[in-house]
């Protein structure tokens, strides 16, 4: 598969139900997926999709444009206002995920 294909193919499967808040693609190497942050049964949640098409699924907590979700490094995701996607730990921003339409 092309690197173009397994871009597009990150960024279109494993599309979960529920509501959609956003979707955004996180182009940085050994971490590329694209995170889509929806609301299903009323719970807020994450998906991580992968290169190879696998994802997985963390839990939120908004707060504000913070979404934040359990780990051990303090991090959080933040809705910025140009639209993308803050990476944030507890001191600084260490990526920026931009935005898929």
């Amino acid at each position: 598969m092309s690197e173009e294909e397994e871009e597009k193919t990150t960024k279109t499967t494993a599309i979960p139900d529920g509501k959609i808040i956003g979707k955004w693609y996180d182009s940085r190497p050994y971490a590329e997926s694209t995170i889509i942050i929806f609301i299903k049964s009323n719970v807020i949640n994450a998906r991580e999709i992968y290169k190879d098409g696998s994802f997985g699924d963390k839990g939120l907590t908004q707060k504000g444009t913070k979404y934040i979700y359990e780990n051990d490094f303090d991090e959080f995701y933040k809705i910025e206002s140009d639209g993308n996607l803050g990476l944030y730990s507890q001191n600084w921003k260490y990526a920026v995920a931009n935005k898929v339409q």
